[in-house]
């Protein structure tokens, strides 16, 4: 079913906080701009076929969320322009509710359902996730024969990111600065200062006071620290620990500095995290029924203003009800780096293994991003219908009298940050998280490496089962530490944890001598 409207950004927003879970890149601080890049090798010869261009060509993109009204529109507009350009393709979107998200894409990929794209959120399910499972194909070949520009404008790091025993399955995301995002905590500056709340907090427990003394005057009972209950790691409220910088893959894998691995479950840092989240849900920072809240809702409250730990692309929405609204990002103890843990980029998008012209996924983003057009055309829907060019970069939606959209697509799907716009409005403090790359982040040192847990598919899967049910009660505050966490781990050794933790260490080691790392 179509979306009757939708606030103008508000889809883009929603799914934004969503795959930021969401739908985290450190990496992407070491590439200069526009720097000739060379995705990793494929070791095997894939056969590449020409495009046929008396004969269409499909490119069908599986992608979450609720259809927007004009989509298919815009993807009609987007195949002609496909067309004039000399390349003869149909281009249509496949919307998949959030809800029935996973569901549905292991059915596409277990029935053999044919397309040619999908979108990948690295932090929910990752590339090599979906390539253990049969469901993408390599690209690698692809890439050299139509992927010119696409090998150009991606750095070499970043296709690292995404790739999968050196080879590469899925185009990477590379449309914004994660290390800034992942790494500094947002808040409402307005609300610290009318209650004469320090904006340079030491630590998390003096920020989660200073939450709990907002809650208790303003009295709105939507109003709380809405975090979504994922597999990130809230780097945010650990920077002050010693141990920082360190990575965390998977709520599994604790990497040190240093390179060690270790079970993140087993570490004091993890058991910090678990007692940061219980003092919030004991001051009622935290929503008593956090494990169970709709995704959708807390995007909601984020885009109305209502997370006390905000969303700076939603400050233009959010300004709409409240003009005086504020955010301050804050990176507690700020000497230290900057780091976006083992994500360079949170999003990519994988080529279908069961298409029958799998070629046709690189020659999309390949057109996509030739020509700033192509990329507004998709981003942002048919100029002076949906948008308008407000110049230096930025763009202004074009809305109802309700100031609703009938077209909104995330640029976190399919943008790249030499294309990307901004909205019209939207605060100076954004252009440099959104527009450039944080050169002093700290790079982790599981950037390219990829866990492939078919040796211990078994036991890996029991173990992401076994966090959703024993261990996210305790990692957010729901169940205290003390009582919990001895049942749980002994739940995770029993999945075999120490097996998937032993497999991992030794595939790291053996990448890091073959890569001298």
């Amino acid at each position: 079913m179509k979306l009757k409207k939708t606030a103008a950004l508000f889809l883009a927003l929603a799914l934004t906080a969503a795959a930021f879970a969401g739908c985290s890149g450190a990496g992407e601080s070491q590439a200069p701009e526009n720097s000739s890049s060379t995705p990793a090798s494929s070791t095997e010869s894939q056969p590449v076929s020409e495009p046929v261009n008396d004969e269409e060509m499909l490119c069908r993109y599986v992608v979450p969320g609720t259809e927007p009204d004009d989509s298919a529109e815009v993807d009609a507009a987007i195949t002609e322009k496909l067309k004039a350009d000399g390349i003869n393709m149909k281009f249509e979107r496949i919307y998949i509710p959030w809800d029935a998200w996973d569901q549905k894409v292991n059915l596409k990929m277990t029935t053999g359902d044919e397309f040619e794209l999908i979108h990948i959120m690295e932090d929910v399910a990752s590339t090599s996730s979906y390539v253990a499972k049969g469901g993408l194909a390599p690209i690698n070949d692809y890439l050299d024969q139509y992927g010119d520009t696409l090998k150009k404008i991606i750095p070499e790091n970043i296709w690292q990111a995404v790739a999968v025993n050196g080879k590469n399955y899925s185009v990477p995301v590379y449309y914004r600065d994660f290390a800034a995002s992942s790494s500094k905590v947002s808040f409402p500056k307005h609300l610290f200062e009318k209650y004469n709340l320090s904006t340079e907090p030491k630590d998390s427990y003096e920020l989660i006071d200073s939450f709990a003394t907002i809650l208790e005057n303003e009295n709105d009972p939507d109003l709380r620290l809405w975090e979504k209950v994922n597999n990130s790691t809230s780097y945010m409220h650990l920077r002050h620990l010693d141990s920082w910088p360190f990575t965390v893959v998977d709520n599994l894998f604790y990497v040190s500095n240093e390179g060690d691995v270790r079970p993140w479950l087993e570490t004091e840092e993890f058991q910090e995290e678990c007692k940061i989240f219980r003092y919030a849900y004991e001051k009622g920072v935290i929503h008593p029924d956090i494990l169970t809240y709709p995704h959708e809702k807390i995007s909601q409250f984020t885009e109305n203003g209502k997370n006390l730990v905000a969303d700076l692309y939603a400050l233009e929405s959010i300004r709409k009800t409240q003009p005086d609204y504020e955010i301050e990002m804050y990176a507690i103890e700020p000497e230290k780096p900057l780091s976006a843990g083992d994500y360079p980029i949170m999003n990519a998008n994988g080529i279908s293994s069961t298409s029958p012209n799998p070629e046709a996924g690189v020659i999309f983003f390949n057109w996509l991003y030739s020509d700033q057009a192509n990329s507004d055309l998709l981003n942002f829907g048919i100029e002076g219908k949906h948008w308008k060019d407000a110049g230096d970069r930025r763009y202004e939606a074009i809305t109802d009298e309700d100031g609703l959209s009938a077209y909104t697509f995330g640029d976190w799907e399919m943008g790249h940050k030499d294309l990307v716009r901004l909205p019209i409005g939207s605060p100076a403090e954004l252009a440099p998280l959104a527009l450039e790359m944080n050169a002093d982040a700290w790079v982790s040192n599981v950037v390219g490496f990829k866990f492939d847990p078919d040796s211990v598919s078994a036991e890996y899967a029991a173990c992401i089962a076994e966090i959703q049910s024993s261990v996210y009660p305790i990692r957010y505050g729901v169940v205290p530490y003390e009582d919990g966490y001895e049942k749980a781990l002994e739940a995770m050794k029993v999945a075999g944890y120490d097996k998937v933790v032993e497999e991992y260490r030794t595939q790291f080691e053996a990448w890091r001598k073959q890569n001298n790392k």
